[in-house]
C-alpha cells in the first residue's frame, strides 16, 4: 500500500445523541478526511485529530492506493465504516471497565 485515505464524522462540541441514535435538531454532524502514507507493510498508525468535538461517531476507509498504483474505493458511506468504542478505560486500566 501507499497511501489510505480515511474519513472520521464527529459531532461539535455540545452536541449529542439521543439513545436510539437520532441528532437533536440544531446538531450537524461534521466530516473531517485524511489521507495517510503507509510507511511500514505490516502496520498504519495514526492520530486522526478532528479538534473540539462532543463524540465520534465514525471512522470510515474511503480508499487505498497500491504500490502497484492500482485504487479500491468503498462502495458507499456504509461500507468499511465502523462505529467507535464509547467506553474508555480509566488509566488505560481494563479492571475500571466492570460493570
Amino acid at each position: 500500500m501507499r497511501t489510505l485515505e480515511f474519513s472520521v464524522s464527529y459531532l461539535p462540541p455540545g452536541g449529542r445523541r439521543t439513545p436510539a441514535g437520532r441528532e437533536s435538531n440544531d446538531v450537524q454532524e461534521l466530516k473531517k478526511n485524511y489521507t495517510l502514507a503507509v510507511r511500514d507493510k505490516v502496520q498504519v498508525e495514526a492520530d486522526l485529530l478532528v479538534g473540539p468535538a462532543s463524540a465520534v461517531t465514525r471512522v470510515h476507509l474511503v480508499s487505498a492506493v497500491f504500490a502497484d498504483e492500482s485504487e479500491w474505493h468503498a462502495a458507499s458511506e456504509d461500507a468499511c465504516s465502523m462505529q467507535p468504542d464509547r467506553v474508555l478505560a480509566v488509566d488505560g486500566k481494563e479492571s475500571s471497565l466492570v460493570w
